[in-house]
């Protein structure tokens, strides 16, 4: 009768998955054909036709480098917080979690798969472990993101300076806060964990956070630098496919671009398929701003999507599959 139940129950979950999957699928492909109708599909097929193959081929060739600095950083996480120092292990982790985070709703699987490698450790502390290794560059992009969406805000939309000067000091405030309460004030942090384990759900992982909090300010501080080296690999890329695009490098002007499709995408949920959809409208959308046609963002996005995501996540799929035989 337990068996049965237990079946039963694992028959739902697996049909939530689908529903979700389907669920995701279904918005992404749903946003790709606004966008395609709003672009206009003979505007991006000629835009693809008179791309320069060489900046494509150089942010193709850019992705080994994008995929070393996120080894080293959670093999940094993997080493300080799970006390595992395996490179294969941790090298499978991280394509696993790559593919899992791909095809789950709000990217929930790479949480789980990243563990699946990893010996002797359990799912919750890999799943507290990946958040702290995603945590990073997601703060420096929120930082970076929203002090630079100042300045547009103003030259584009005509906000005052007056409020962009209490903007900015709002968020240097919220930092500087946000940075006290982690390094200055742990016994806050450590007081609001002790509370949050008191609820029954929550306590197997407070547990956890509590014994990983104990990292040091050397541990964030080369955490940061990892996760700049990755922002600014991850920029580069794009930028280099965009002039792909419209045959014109501006550095600075398509970084500003970049950093703010990147914030919009941060602070947006990844309800879509490996968040396809949300990436090109917002690349769509500032493009217009930075003087990028919107073919041009559209495809630039779309091929930076297939070139950091889908190749890693292939090469996830078929090491798991072979480990599987």
């Amino acid at each position: 009768m337990v068996q049965s139940e237990n079946n039963q129950q694992g028959n739902v979950s697996s049909l939530k998955k689908i529903v979700l999957l389907f669920v995701r699928l279904l918005v992404s492909g749903a946003i790709l054909y606004y966008l395609v109708n709003f672009i206009e599909l003979g505007k991006i097929q000629s835009a693809i036709k008179d791309a320069d193959i060489i900046f494509i081929v150089f942010a193709i060739l850019l992705l080994p480098l994008n995929l070393f600095i996120q080894f080293k950083k959670w093999g940094f996480v993997c080493s300080s917080i799970l006390n595992n120092h395996n490179k294969k292990q941790i090298w499978f982790s991280l394509f696993y979690g790559i593919s899992g985070g791909l095809v789950t709703p709000l990217q929930a699987g790479e949480y789980v798969t990243r563990a699946i490698p990893l010996q002797n450790v359990s799912i919750v502390k890999t799943a507290v472990a990946t958040a702290i290794d995603k945590i990073f560059p997601l703060t420096i992009i929120s930082f970076v993101g929203s002090v630079l969406s100042l300045p547009f805000l103003h030259y584009y939309f005509g906000i005052s300076k007056f409020a962009v000067a209490v903007g900015f000091l709002a968020i240097i405030l919220f930092f500087t806060l946000l940075y006290f309460v982690t390094f200055q004030h742990n016994d806050w942090a450590k007081g609001l964990l002790q509370k949050l384990s008191k609820v029954k759900f929550l306590k197997t992982i407070v547990s956890e956070m509590m014994e990983i909090s104990q990292s040091n300010k050397k541990f964030s501080i080369k955490m940061s630098g990892f996760s700049i080296l990755l922002i600014l690999t991850y920029s580069f890329q794009f930028i280099l496919i965009i002039t792909a695009f419209t045959h014109h490098f501006d550095l600075l002007n398509y970084l500003w671009f970049v950093i703010i499709v990147l914030f919009t995408k941060t602070i947006l949920p990844p309800i879509t398929f490996g968040e396809i959809g949300i990436r090109e409208a917002a690349s769509v959308y500032f493009g217009s701003y930075f003087g990028i046609a919107e073919a041009a963002a559209f495809n630039a996005a779309l091929i930076l999507f297939i070139i950091n995501l889908i190749i890693p996540s292939l090469i996830g799929l078929s090491l798991f599959t072979a480990k599987s035989k």
